[in-house]
């Protein structure tokens, strides 16, 4: 049994006509009781704990068209996996900082932003067998992310993402200085969507995974994949349908993380589904 009673409250403040402070607090009060994990020896757990988080975050506008930030908030979890030998395991905690900038230009066609950040988590939980798990003093990443969203003309719209991120392990014993399995260093998505008049619509898409490790100790390396997207579709006021193919060439040389170790599963092949949405006012 597993319960969590929580307090929040946060609160915005414009302190000038170009500044605003974000700021907020989170008491958590968790209590945990396990008696019996199936037929193996076992220690009934008992925990009581109470944890405070916080956020905070700025925001300056020098111009109606850009905004600078930056933000750090901090974070408290509950780890509910038991292990077969009864291993009581502590709650994970996470803090992070972020740094960043918007903007927006062509008579708004163009919204852009650019984002820094750190994040430091505690006591990761690792699933190492079926039934085994451990847990490591520190996991951090630090990286980028881009969004890019363009109106361009003509009903087209083209939204572009990047994403880099250097996740390591810190005080993790033998892990330390590796990186966590299925952790690209660099991902993009693409979608580039296009609307006529008389109601149809249709986009195609991208998602690029740079290569990346199929396990924690860092000696089995995946190669990176891309997978193409696509959807056609047709809109009226009462009613909309639309179809979608996710792997929309079939790649079947890429995998997905498994469940613990260096367990992995194959990827997803040509996955093909529709929807009709029906309105009423």
């Amino acid at each position: 049994n597993d319960r969590t009673q929580a307090f929040y409250l946060q609160d915005q403040m414009d302190i000038a006509p170009q500044v605003k402070i974000n700021l907020g607090y989170r008491l958590d009060d968790y209590k945990r009781a396990v008696d019996r994990v199936g037929g193996l020896p076992f220690q009934p757990q008992r925990r009581d704990q109470a944890a405070h988080s916080y956020r905070a975050g700025l925001v300056y506008a020098p111009r109606y068209d850009q905004q600078l930030y930056v933000a750090t908030a901090n974070s408290f979890t509950p780890v509910n996996t038991v292990p077969a030998d009864g291993t009581q395991l502590e709650p994970s905690t996470a803090r992070n900082y972020e740094v960043g900038h918007r903007w927006q230009g062509w008579n708004g066609r163009v919204d852009t932003t650019a984002a820094f950040y750190y994040i430091t988590r505690n006591n990761v939980t690792i699933q190492q067998s079926v039934i085994s798990y451990i847990q490591v003093g520190e996991q951090n990443s630090k990286g980028l992310d881009v969004d890019v969203n363009t109106d361009l003309g003509g009903r087209a719209h083209l939204l572009v993402n990047y994403g880099l991120a250097v996740p390591r392990f810190v005080d993790a014993g033998s892990l330390s200085g590796k990186t966590p399995r299925f952790a690209p260093k660099h991902n993009v998505n693409l979608w580039l969507r296009k609307d006529w008049p008389a109601g149809f619509n249709a986009g195609f898409g991208l998602r690029y995974l740079a290569e990346q490790f199929g396990d924690n100790a860092n000696t089995e390396l995946l190669d990176g994949y891309t997978i193409f997207s696509g959807a056609v579709g047709y809109r009226t006021p009462r009613w909309e349908w639309s179809l979608n193919a996710e792997n929309l060439f079939d790649n079947d040389d890429y995998f997905l993380p498994g469940h613990f170790g260096n367990n992995a599963f194959p990827g997803q092949p040509i996955n093909v589904t529709t929807t009709v949405r029906l309105k009423w006012s």
